[in-house]
């Protein structure tokens, strides 16, 4: 299977509609930053129908930093105040 987030054109398109700092995560998984309007979210699992989990941090310099270290296997570290979405087993997280 081709990994369409990879494409420039598709990571433009993502840039553009807010995603910011997007990688490859060892786990295979992408991931990036996303503002929203109160926290930034550290998303996780993003293809080309949104993003698997989001975990919400007051600022984007913890989100930056937790994103860096993140290697897409259980939660990230850092000062997250809540996961959205669901984990890999398909558990459900409010």
């Amino acid at each position: 299977m081709t990994d369409l987030i990879a494409d420039p054109i598709v990571q433009e398109a993502l840039s553009i509609e807010g995603y910011t700092h997007m990688r490859k995560l060892p786990s295979g998984e992408w991931a990036g930053l996303f503002k929203f309007l109160f926290t930034i979210g550290l998303v996780v699992g993003i293809d080309m129908t949104g993003y698997r989990i989001r975990y919400c941090f007051a600022d984007e310099k913890s989100a930056l930093q937790s994103l860096e270290n993140y290697d897409g296997y259980g939660d990230p570290t850092g000062p997250w105040i809540k996961a959205k979405g669901r984990d890999k087993d398909g558990t459900f997280r409010s």
